[in-house]
């Protein structure tokens, strides 16, 4: 009986070094598992942390980024409004250019106008005074345009043009020899 008493209390030892054993490990296991959550929470922060880090980061190379996108937008705004200024300038000072030419051309058109008017109305004046002056030399003359025009003929053939009833001076057209007499030398 001992004996039984022994492996009774062998076992009961056993049953408890069991226990304890268990209890052992469960404690150990929480206090692994309790260690391993609070480094699994310092992870998950630590990343955290660094992912909003990298969030602002990234935001703010964004937000510079966005910024210089915008200057140099509003830079080559400013250099295209000004060469439009510059154009509309130019072409506003080439229209005045072609109003001012325009004008003028106008005016000489007038003043030419005008004096074309005055040159056809001294022309017609001018054909008065011819057909005046004819109509009085055919009168004085005693001879019509036609009778006048034989008579001139007649005296080309003749010569008579060529010979004066009294002494005159002769000038060659050709080489402005001069000879006096009644009559044209012939041949200079």
């Amino acid at each position: 009986m001992i004996i039984a008493i022994i492996i009774a209390a062998a076992a009961v030892c056993c049953i408890g070094a069991f226990f304890a054993g268990i209890m052992y490990r469960k404690r150990i296991g929480e206090a692994e598992i309790g260690g391993a959550e609070e480094k699994a929470k310092a992870i998950i922060s630590e990343a955290t942390k660094t992912a909003e880090t990298k969030k602002k980061e990234a935001l703010l190379e964004a937000k510079d980024e966005i910024h210089k996108s915008r200057t140099e937008f509003e830079k080559e705004s400013k250099e295209r409004r000004r060469e439009m200024n510059r154009q509309e300038t130019r072409i506003q000072q080439k229209e005045e250019a072609l109003d001012k030419k325009s004008e003028a051309l106008e005016k000489k058109d007038e003043l030419l106008n005008q004096k074309i008017k005055e040159a056809e109305a001294l022309k017609a004046e001018t054909d008065k005074i011819k057909a005046a002056q004819l109509e009085m030399l055919e009168k004085i003359s005693g001879l019509s345009v036609e009778d006048a025009k034989d008579y001139l003929l007649k005296n080309i053939e003749t010569a008579e043009v060529f010979k004066k009833s009294e002494v005159k001076v002769w000038e060659c057209r050709n080489c402005g020899h001069i000879v006096v007499g009644t009559n044209a030398p012939e041949i200079c």
